[in-house]
Order: structure tokens, then sequence, then C-alpha cells
């Protein structure tokens, strides 16, 4: 058992974010050949990525956490487990997780994307006055195969995940899948040790 605690604070212009990120993970070897496993983490973030979800602009703007935009604060559970194979230097990892995400912003409906905070224009609208609040949840599983030993060594992992997002003031308040989400992710890497000095 891995267990800590982390205190982060933010401070912007007039507000003062502290905040705990409890962290916990667990294993059990059921036998020296396999194990399961769980884990659990609190996390905070400060600096938001504003994307438009519903046309292809360049429209993404990283921006602070301020007095009127909270930061983003997330929560995952994960649980799986691993397998080793001795006779082919393999291991098996089978892996779930489901994480919640509060505080997300996007643009709002009709916000306008140009002269935001225009430093010539009093009256020009702040990019806090174009975003609303909303949450995010992800859920996925992932399978890794790995070859740890020998001259040639590497994994294959794949991923299968979900992303969703939920605005009041946006979609009739209905769910709908993130800009970025991916549903299917497939890794691939290898290493050949040709002598030990050179490697591809």
């Amino acid at each position: 058992i891995n267990s800590g605690l982390r205190l982060s604070s933010f401070f912007a212009e007039t507000s003062t974010y502290i905040y705990p990120e409890p962290r916990l993970s667990a294993a059990w070897r059921i036998r020296d050949d396999m194990a399961i496993k769980a884990s659990y983490a609190s996390m905070n973030q400060y600096i938001h990525m504003l994307s438009n979800t519903g046309i292809s602009l360049p429209t993404d703007l990283w921006v602070p956490a301020t007095d009127r935009v909270k930061p983003q604060r997330s929560e995952q559970l994960a649980a799986g487990f691993a397998k080793d194979f001795d006779r082919h230097d393999l291991a098996l990892s089978v892996e779930g997780y489901y994480k919640t995400m509060d505080n997300v912003i996007g643009y709002r409906e009709g916000a306008s994307f140009l002269n935001l905070n225009d430093p010539s224009d009093i009256d020009s609208p702040h990019w806090e006055d174009n975003v609303t609040s909303g949450r995010s949840w992800s859920y996925g599983a992932e399978v890794m195969l790995q070859k740890k030993a020998g001259r040639f060594s590497g994994w294959i992992g794949y991923t299968l995940s979900w992303t969703h997002m939920q605005f009041d003031s946006l979609n009739q308040g209905r769910s709908f899948y993130a800009r970025y989400d991916r549903r299917h992710d497939i890794s691939v890497t290898g290493t050949y040790k040709i002598n030990d000095r050179i490697s591809i």
C-alpha cells in the first residue's frame, strides 16, 4: 500500500485556491506471477484548455483560473490485474478506470471569439464572459502485453475509452462526446539489441 497527500494552492487576482490532493494505491500479490491492483487520486488543475466543440476553428486557448473561473478538479479510480509469464519473459496487464472532472469550461453558445480583452478597447468583452462551466467524465480499459527481456523487447497496448461532457447551458443540457474523445488507441513499441553498444 502506498499513500500520499499533497496540498496545492493557486493565487488568482483576489482569490486563493487551496486544495488537498490525496492519493492511494494498493497491490495484492495473489501468487508469485499474479497480482491485483487498485488506485485512487484526487487532482486539481489551475490552467484550463478552452476549446470549442462545435466548429473547427483555431480557438483553443489556455486560460488560468480566476476569481470567476474555478480550478478544474478531478477524481480517478482504477483497478486491474497483472500476470507474468516466465517462459517468454512476458507480462500482461489489464486495467479499467473511471474519472470525473468538475469545473470544466467551454465557450458559451454565441460567444464572441475575437478581440477578447483587447487592451485598446475599454468595452472589449472579457473571456470569462464567453465561457460556461460544466462537468466531464471518462472511463475505459487498457490491455498491455510487454516483453521485458531478451534481445527483442517492447510492448503492445490497446485502450478503449469514452469521454463525455455536460453543460447546463449547452446542447439543451444533454451530455455529448468531448472533442478530444478517442475511442480506440493502439501503441506499439519495440527495441532490438544488436550488441552491447547498438540497439534499434
